[in-house]
């Protein structure tokens, strides 16, 4: 049976998680992620200025530095926001960005905190950082955050690299809702994620290619074990969205102007707007 990772799981996860999933040498996730890379660029790109860019699921950091680093998007973002479930991942992403200098770097700010309680503090008009708990390094992040946060900006809110896959799959549409409240009025959703058709094709040497990630969260080790029984199982095709279920879901919640387009090979990238009232 699969089985749900908990926070605790990351913590032992996280120093292998650049070396195994972010700097992958197994091609079809490679290219995936390069062309995640390419497509969010566009996206925020195309967007702004003054965009608080927030991202649930941040894990080390990859997405928002990127974002931030890139001469011409960097400049559209007025303040970049990553929550993450687990300390230790949020531990990483700081570190890599304090190795940087330069004014864009200290717009990226990594909070320690549950995807499905975001809207709390982020939803509606007016963001509500103070909320935030201090523990677990917060405090300086907020203090950092502080300012920088333009009234009635434009947000986009982002899910990255198959975060909605590990979610359990009577949570996703609560974890979508939490995304689309995150965005306020107008905003835009961004959701890339493997298609369980395309997934099915090649995860069994996904998932032989992170052994660490594997051992230490332990949330598909019956694949590794036996990848035919697995796969024949009913429930795990319901573990991951078809691409056009995840669209769906998204007009349910009230989203508009949906579109997507492929990342080859694994999977899609989805755009939508929040609602407009």
């Amino acid at each position: 049976m699969l089985t749900k990772p908990s926070p605790s799981d990351w913590v032992k996860a996280a120093r292998f998680y650049d070396t195994e999933v972010e700097e992958t040498e197994y091609v079809p996730l490679a290219r995936f992620i390069r062309e995640e890379r390419r497509a969010l660029r566009e996206i925020v790109g195309s967007l702004g200025p003054d965009l608080l860019v927030l991202e649930f699921g941040s894990g080390t950091g990859r997405v928002l530095l990127d974002l931030i680093s890139h001469p011409r998007v960097g400049q559209k973002i007025g303040l970049a926001i990553g929550i993450d479930i687990s300390p230790s991942m949020i531990a990483a992403a700081r570190e890599k960005r304090d190795i940087y200098r330069g004014r864009n770097f200290q717009k990226i700010v990594f909070l320690h905190l549950n995807a499905l309680a975001a809207s709390a503090v982020f939803g509606g008009r007016k963001i509500d950082l103070a909320s935030v708990s201090r523990a677990n390094g917060n405090g300086p992040e907020l203090v950092r955050a502080e300012g920088r946060i333009v009234p009635r900006c434009k947000r986009v809110v982002i899910s990255a690299l198959n975060t909605i896959g590990v979610f359990d799959p009577r949570r996703k549409s609560a974890y979508l809702r939490e995304m689309i409240r995150s965005a306020g009025i107008g905003g835009t959703i961004v959701v890339s994620s493997f298609d369980r058709t395309a997934f099915a094709r090649y995860a069994g040497e996904l998932y032989r290619s992170v052994p660490a990630i594997i051992e230490y969260t332990g949330t598909i080790s019956p694949f590794m074990r036996n990848e035919t029984a697995e796969l024949s199982k009913p429930g795990y095709y319901s573990r991951w969205y078809d691409h056009f279920d995840l669209i769906s879901t998204l007009k349910e919640l009230g989203c508009s102007e949906i579109s997507s387009r492929k990342l080859a090979p694994l999977g899609n990238i989805i755009l939508a707007r929040s609602k407009s009232t």
